[in-house]
């Protein structure tokens, strides 16, 4: 990266325009690039998205006189975006990545936009999306030169997007959050069930782009405009092949993992941590597999609490249309073999048998006699939910912050148009079974099931 730097520094047409850069941007309102419907992130209006943007910011060792505003916009791109000067910033994240990102995704999406800011990128950020426009006012005799100058900006972007990386997984602690972003970010089909990871990981197709020509590299400058993650494969290959090396060992001993230049070795390390679930986070059944096996596992903590589970099936309303629905210890098997338990904490769901009716599959559990022996999930360690598919690929979910509730429901598995999906819920209720049962339209639970 500094070797890029100092080679467009040397550049006629950027000598003429990033002294410009600042001054323009100073000119324009910071508001004015807030896109619509957006809101100041405070710890107020966005408690975990503001402790997150404090924790990268402090872990980066930004300095205090640098500013940057943080907003939220509510809109459907996975990204954030930034603006302004490397001094004055604005940033935007999109409220999709707070409904599809882990806390470390987001730390590590966070991570790497202040990384962008420490690096003094943003001005060379900014002359890329800006520098057709800027152009367009050179001398005419500059303008030969601008087709060599959105080559060198093509290279240093590239450099610029590896620095940041390496930043983001510095904040996230890990390397896996960065890299299940970009492939999220990117759109790529299953990214987020992390099935496919090694089809991207290890392609052949060809990613050496310094044997480009110059011509060539300034017509990918105008594509990459239009992609919301560039480079996304040979980013990955490169953290995987920082992570691995003296430097990283050295400087980030955390971070550091001697196997990942292997990369067809990493990727089973891959596809376990994408797979562990966060409060809210959905992922597509439907494109893994019709057939899962979910498990309920807990411990105790110096109690023996017998925990029983219930799964509900569900139409329009959210109810049972009737006690049929209603899968547990007396009710081993649902009529259309969609739902089955053996009595242990053990589910199998069948998305092929799920009756047209059927929208929603709630997995739920209560404590047994709950409210004769004064317990309930807080006194509960160890709370989680698996479940994998044929192939064995598998996914975890671990509820959080339980304390007075007695009966909680884990996850759900609804239909969204011609597909399964499943969602981790981790809510409860003090009710205990009875409650349990009412809110999905049974009452009068029995206590003693």
């Amino acid at each position: 990266e500094t070797a890029r730097f100092a080679e467009i520094n040397k550049s006629i047409i950027f000598k003429y325009i990033l002294p410009n850069i600042n001054m323009a941007h100073e000119s324009i309102t910071s508001m004015a690039q807030i896109p619509d419907r957006s809101f100041a992130v405070t710890d107020l209006t966005c408690p975990r998205l503001h402790k997150l943007f404090n924790t990268a910011w402090t872990t980066l060792e930004m300095d205090d006189k640098r500013k940057c505003n943080l907003f939220c916009s509510m809109d459907y791109d996975r990204n954030i975006t930034t603006s302004g000067t490397d001094e004055d910033s604005l940033m935007v994240v999109s409220s999709t990545c707070l409904d599809d990102f882990s806390d470390e995704q987001l730390l590590a999406l966070l991570g790497r936009e202040i990384g962008h800011l420490k690096l003094n990128h943003l001005k060379y950020l900014t002359a890329f999306n800006l520098f057709d426009s800027l152009t367009s006012y050179l001398p005419s005799f500059l303008s030969a030169g601008a087709s060599a100058a959105k080559g060198l900006l093509f290279e240093l972007l590239l450099a610029t997007q590896y620095s940041a990386d390496r930043a983001g997984a510095i904040v996230a602690g890990d390397i896996f959050p960065v890299i299940k972003n970009n492939l999220m970010i990117s759109g790529i089909e299953n990214a987020e069930d992390c099935i496919n990871y090694e089809d991207y990981i290890t392609t052949d197709i060809q990613q050496d782009f310094n044997n480009f020509d110059r011509l060539t590299k300034a017509l990918m400058t105008n594509a990459l405009r239009e992609l919301p993650m560039p480079f996304v494969i040979l980013r990955i290959q490169e953290l995987l092949k920082w992570s691995s090396s003296e430097d990283c060992r050295i400087n980030f001993p955390e971070i550091y993992r001697p196997n990942s230049s292997g990369i067809k070795s990493n990727v089973k390390l891959i596809k376990e941590f994408c797979q562990s679930l966060v409060k809210g986070q959905r992922i597509n059944l439907s494109s893994q597999s019709e057939k899962f096996s979910f498990s309920f596992e807990y411990d105790s903590i110096g109690n023996e609490i017998e925990i029983d589970i219930f799964v509900f099936l569900t139409g329009n309303e959210g109810k049972v249309s009737s006690t049929e629905d209603l899968v547990f210890c007396n009710n081993l098997r649902h009529n259309s073999g969609a739902v089955t338990i053996d009595g242990k904490k053990n589910i199998s769901v069948n998305l092929a048998l799920i009756p047209k009716n059927i929208l929603k599959i709630s997995l739920t559990a209560a404590i047994y006699s709950a409210d004769k022996r004064r317990q309930n999930f807080g006194m509960v360690n160890d709370l989680k939910l698996k479940f994998s598919d044929e192939e064995g690929n598998l996914t975890a979910f671990s509820p959080k912050d339980l304390n007075t509730e007695t009966a909680i429901v884990l996850g759900e598995i609804y239909r969204n148009k011609n597909e399964w999906k499943f969602k981790a819920i981790g809510e409860g209720f003090s009710g205990g079974l009875k409650t349990l049962g009412e809110n999905f339209g049974i009452k009068g639970l029995l206590e003693k099931s």
